[in-house]
C-alpha cells in the first residue's frame, strides 16, 4: 500500500526477541537514516526500548 503512494520502506518482522537480528536492523538504520519501532509491551522496559537504546548508541549518526 505504501509502494502505492510512492512511499519506499522496509519492513523487518523480528520473529524472535532474544538474539533478535541486529545486522539486519543496522543495516536498515545506516542505509534509511530512519527507525520505527511498534510492539506490545510495557509502557516501559520492552523490548522495543532494548533495539532504540542499541540503535541510538551504534547507529546515532545515521540517523536523519
Amino acid at each position: 500500500m505504501a509502494e502505492e503512494d510512492g512511499i519506499s520502506c522496509e519492513v523487518i518482522d523480528l520473529q524472535t526477541i532474544y538474539p533478535y537480528d541486529w545486522d539486519t536492523i543496522a543495516q536498515s538504520v545506516n542505509k534509511t537514516g530512519r527507525l520505527l519501532i511498534t510492539h506490545e509491551a510495557p509502557v516501559s522496559g520492552g523490548w522495543g526500548a532494548e533495539i532504540a537504546a542499541k540503535v541510538q548508541e551504534k547507529c546515532f549518526l545515521r540517523l536523519v
